[in-house]
């Protein structure tokens, strides 16, 4: 992939966040530019990324697992740091997490991209 130009953060990811009333937490994510990272992360529970537009790679536990195209149910385990990558604008995904309880989603760990070569 050489040539590709990874975009400043300003220019990636746009999000909303929702917690609807039975414990359901929801975050919508949209990307308007392709080749945009999503930051590197882990939660404490399993959850699911809904992609209902455009396309992406994902990386789970630092391994390139594929690219998912919309419509796309992808499940990530607790615990687990994932990544993505857009490959289309205005991609876009929602991660769906039971709180169980909770009031926000735990963040495990979170890593930005500084330099990286693709």
């Amino acid at each position: 992939m050489d040539g590709l130009k990874i975009l400043p953060p300003e220019e990636q990811a746009l999000t909303e966040d929702t917690t609807t009333a039975d414990g359901i937490f929801i975050k919508r994510v949209v990307v308007p530019k392709r080749d945009s990272f999503v930051p590197q992360h882990a939660h404490v529970w399993d959850h699911t990324t809904l992609l209902t537009n455009g396309a992406m790679f994902v990386w789970k536990a630092g391994v390139l697992d594929k690219c998912y195209t919309a419509p796309a149910a992808i499940y990530i385990a607790k615990g687990v740091k994932h990544l993505f990558r857009t490959v289309e604008d205005n991609t876009t995904f929602y991660c769906i997490h039971n709180l169980k309880g909770a009031q926000a989603v735990e963040i495990m760990a979170e890593h930005s991209l500084l330099d990286v070569e693709v």
